[in-house]
């Protein structure tokens, strides 16, 4: 027996006494009688497609009755086609991987980057170092196992930008503490939730901010991060201490000069810690900021009708991280 796509060959031995033989294909469709060879050629078969041939050997005396075999043409080979986008993406981000499989069966079995799937998309993490990343994508006929097709699109991972600025804090007239971020070279940015009540019977819990935003590379409205702060006792005083969260990070960034002494800060002044840098990685929102040592007591307020709305004077450095 020889099967190609779109033909069946059946070969036999000779019958004894056999004058001519008669094949068919499917109990009677296509007979062809009267051979005097010993093989036949079915031809415009269908690929993957189950097939029984049967041969009858023949004489002046009578015929031998049928012999028949169950056999099936070759399928089409599977034809995989893979795509991947957004083509560049950042640390951490999502890209969506598409598929489109043919031939064989018509039953697939798909992985991504070894992983079995369902459906014709899925998404795919890029990978924390920038560069190229290929995602092998494989699909294989559940029938046929030998039959299988593999793609390798790949994605360009990009570093994601540098943000370079300064936390800003000032006591506003009610004794409560507004902050804000200034990056280099750019005016202060208000968060709309900023203003912290420092209380005394609630030390060393971090409060936030919400969300703020700002230019990072190319885009101006990037998410960056988080100002946190925590009230602080001394032995002789109290503090707020000043700290960032850049979006994505598992650790607050903490500059030099972050400690802003409000009971003793001059009114509408604004005070900035040192010039600290940071990589906002790409995320939707930030969650409820739970991270680092110290407890979390929530969010800063928002400020209410006329709070924070004097522009201020500019001061110094705070005092240095203690």
């Amino acid at each position: 027996m020889t099967a190609t796509k779109n033909s069946l060959t059946l070969s036999w031995d000779r019958s004894p006494g056999a004058t001519a033989y008669q094949v068919r294909i499917d109990a009677g469709s296509g007979e062809s009688p009267n051979l005097a060879s010993r093989s036949h050629k079915f031809t415009g078969l269908s690929a993957g497609t189950s097939y029984t041939l049967a041969v009858e050997a023949s004489n002046r005396g009578g015929s031998s009755g049928w012999a028949q075999i169950k056999t099936e043409t070759k399928p089409e080979p599977v034809d995989l086609k893979a795509s991947v986008s957004p083509a560049t993406c950042e640390p951490g981000e999502s890209v969506t991987v598409e598929w489109t499989v043919s031939g064989g069966s018509g039953s697939y079995r798909v992985t991504v980057n070894g992983s079995s799937k369902t459906g014709s998309s899925t998404k795919v993490t890029c990978q924390q170092t920038a560069g190229s990343q290929t995602i092998t994508v494989k699909a294989t006929d559940t029938k046929h196992t030998g039959l299988s097709d593999t793609e390798s699109p790949s994605v360009t991972v990009k570093a994601p930008p540098t943000v370079t600025g300064q936390v800003a804090a000032r006591v506003l007239s009610s004794g409560k503490v507004e902050v804000a971020f200034r990056p280099s070279g750019g005016s202060r940015i208000l968060p709309t939730s900023r203003i912290y009540t420092p209380d005394k019977t609630k030390l060393n819990s971090w409060t936030s901010s919400s969300d703020v935003r700002g230019r990072a590379g190319t885009e101006s409205n990037r998410l960056l991060g988080k100002i946190s702060v925590k009230h602080v006792k001394t032995t002789t005083s109290y503090y707020v201490d000043v700290c960032f969260l850049p979006a994505g990070a598992a650790q607050r960034t903490c500059p030099s000069s972050n400690n802003f002494y409000y009971l003793s800060a001059t009114t509408n002044k604004w005070l900035y810690t040192k010039s600290f840098s940071f990589t906002p990685l790409r995320v939707s929102a930030l969650s409820a900021d739970s991270v680092q040592a110290g407890a979390q007591d929530g969010q800063m307020n928002a400020a209410a009708a006329g709070e924070g709305q004097v522009e201020g004077t500019e001061g110094g450095l705070m005092s240095d991280l203690e």
